[in-house]
């Protein structure tokens, strides 16, 4: 609080503390993008404090040892668990965790919530968590959901329409969602898509004939623009 000291380009720091008396002071050391570390240092210390910094990104996974498949949150040596999102009992362990590569938020894909289509199969929730205050919200529920990735502040993923029938153009759906802004985009939809990938900043689809449409393969921007046909077979 009254003494700082800044480590040079190895991340040696001497501090110089001016106090009489023999209690241990209390150092925070601090570096971006890592977890705050605070040690006891005894005044009378003269040799050299290793202190090993953690990243301050969290891990997140999924466990059942609550009885339940809880999200949790970890940092990387162990410490700090918490449990972002509480399993509800009804997830099975077919279950999608998908995290964005710099922002504090992960996708979810689990049938935690209790809507079952005709033949009484739960429904996939798609659900989208804040990493750092748990804050969530349900996007979709469908059939199935596949993440495709990030893309920015989009998440792009693939819903299948729930009760649609097997030669419903529509039946899939490829989608992008904007979690700063709200704003949904539909990129594409066909009766079966045989592959999606992200690459150099697009969408890549490889669109199924089935439904009476043409195979061919396209790729897009995350906000529906710029699509372009690459192969037309």
């Amino acid at each position: 609080g009254e003494v700082n000291a800044v480590a040079d380009k190895d991340g040696k720091i001497v501090l110089t503390v001016d106090q009489k008396d023999d209690e241990d002071v209390k150092v925070t050391i601090k570096a971006k993008d890592y977890r705050d570390e605070v040690v006891e240092i005894a005044v009378t210390t003269k040799g050299d404090q290793k202190v090993q910094m953690v990243p301050d990104r969290k891990e997140v996974f999924v466990s059942k040892r609550s009885g339940k498949y809880d999200l949790y949150k970890i940092d990387v040596d162990g410490k700090n668990e918490e449990v972002l999102l509480k399993g509800t009992g009804n997830e099975q362990d077919s279950m999608t965790v998908v995290v964005h590569p710099t922002d504090e938020q992960v996708a979810f894909v689990s049938t935690r919530g209790t809507t079952r289509n005709k033949d009484g199969y739960l429904l996939s929730t798609l659900s989208l968590i804040d990493i750092t205050d748990g804050n969530n919200q349900a996007l979709v529920e469908s059939e199935r959901v596949q993440i495709v990735g990030w893309l920015g502040d989009r998440l792009v993923y693939v819903q299948i329409a729930a009760g649609a029938s097997a030669a419903n153009p529509k039946r899939y759906r490829l989608v992008s969602y904007d979690y700063k802004s709200g704003d949904k985009k539909e990129l594409a939809s066909a009766n079966y898509f045989n592959d999606i990938t992200i690459a150099q900043g697009q969408v890549y689809v490889a669109q199924n004939s089935t439904g009476g449409q043409s195979a061919s393969m396209f790729r897009v921007n995350a906000d529906g623009s710029g699509r372009q046909t690459v192969l037309n077979r």
